[in-house]
């Protein structure tokens, strides 16, 4: 329970914060740092399928604890240590740190510049000690009205309608599901996505251990094959960024947007279950004709060399779905709820693991149930396609011009 707490709490702001480190600015090196965001996830997760199993076998199983938590310890070290170098936004103005968007910080540095100290009434006072009113130690009372630029020069307030020093009106929950309302059609559809792509840990596990697990004479557990899906993540992320997409834009005139990666990862999710079918298929029949269809001891005739095309497709799959997912969380909710948005991201891929277990459940024959799975999410593919045809993007500035409104 306290790693399910810890994991979803950190999980759905992690993205949020790199995004946030970023000035407007930066947009093409912010749209890169959720690529390298994922990568990094992938390393530690490689480190952790990998290495832990080997330091518990080849070790002890303590040294294994131990290690995993001192990475923790250390990398928690890290984090802490390296706050200062962070930048913090405002809530009200993400655009902006908040170092600009505070008036008294700004009073210091641009009191000589032209026009600074318009919009601020400056009254003396004297320092009786009957004088109930706060002031400063140069005995000036600062009074910032919403014409000052003090507030924050980054923003332009001559149009605004309401006092930024007036307290935010709430958004009612209908202005904010109206405002999420098009996400959801990007997220609901890939909750099927998810209920595929987890099942590399489970049912493809299981196609393994009725495939012939030895090279040679060294043996691969197929539980392990994950850790291969991790490393193609770590190939493929920068192999799209930097020679792909550049690529289509550049030579062929296509723009990979966001909802065209995702829509590409689902097609490669149902190629990569067509090669797990026709690979169940084939194993069907050869353990049929030796005469034993229940082989699950890694003695089986097919190689599990086999399953590595479909672990290619599947990991191509990942990097195109999973990493614009997190760009596309981030960039396409308003300022305020991107955390919110991020969390319904992550949502999502809950439900796709409840959804294996209903799955699971289905009287459907082995050989087949990898077709079955595959006609699902053709189907889903096509709702996401229509659902998405005309999807509207939100510029960032807009998402910062929503937030502060």
């Amino acid at each position: 329970a306290l790693i399910a707490v810890g994991y979803g709490q950190a999980q759905t702001i992690q993205s949020v914060f790199v995004g946030n480190q970023f000035l407007p600015s930066q947009k093409a090196e912010k749209k890169k740092s959720f690529s390298w965001y994922y990568l990094f996830c992938n390393v530690g997760s490689l480190g952790g399928e990998f290495g832990a199993p080997v330091l518990r076998q080849s070790v002890h199983f303590l040294i294994c604890i131990c290690t995993v938590a001192g990475s923790f310890i250390i990398s928690a070290l890290v984090f802490v240590f390296g706050h200062r170098t962070y930048r913090r936004t405002d809530l009200a103005d993400p655009t902006a740190p908040l170092a600009r968007s505070s008036p008294v910080a700004k009073i210091g540095a641009d009191v000589n510049e032209p026009n600074a100290m318009k919009g601020v009434r400056v009254q003396a006072h004297g320092r009786a000690h009957n004088d109930a009113r706060p002031h400063t130690p140069i005995g000036l009372d600062l009074s910032v009205t919403e014409t000052s630029p003090l507030l924050n020069p980054s923003r332009d307030y001559s149009h605004s309608t309401t006092s930024p020093l007036a307290p935010a009106k709430r958004a009612t929950w209908r202005q904010t599901f109206a405002e999420i309302r098009p996400l959801l059609g990007v997220f609901v559809p890939l909750i099927v996505y998810w209920s595929l792509f987890f099942q590399q840990n489970s049912t493809w596990v299981l196609q393994g251990q009725q495939m012939n697990c030895f090279l040679g004479k060294l043996k691969v557990p197929p539980d392990s094959m994950p850790s291969f899906n991790d490393c193609l993540v770590i190939i493929f992320i920068p192999l799209l960024d930097y020679v792909v997409y550049p690529h289509l834009e550049s030579k062929l005139g296509v723009v990979a947007t966001p909802i065209r990666r995702i829509g590409a990862g689902m097609l490669c999710t149902v190629c990569s279950f067509v090669l797990a079918g026709l690979l169940q298929l084939y194993i069907s029949d050869v353990d049929a004709e030796r005469g034993d269809d229940d082989s699950t001891d890694c003695h089986g005739s097919v190689s599990l060399a086999w399953q590595v095309p479909q672990y290619i497709m599947i990991s191509f799959a990942e990097v195109l779905v999973a990493v614009t997912g997190l760009e596309f969380a981030y960039s396409q909710a308003p300022a305020r709820l991107r955390n919110v948005v991020t969390s319904l991201w992550f949502l999502s891929q809950a439900f796709g693991t409840l959804l294996v277990a209903v799955l699971a459940e289905l009287p459907i024959p082995g050989r087949w149930q990898y077709f079955v799975y595959t006609i699902l999410m053709c189907i889903l593919l096509a709702v996401y396609a229509w659902i998405n045809r005309n999807f509207k993007y939100r510029t960032e500035d807009a998402s910062a011009d929503d937030s502060a409104s």
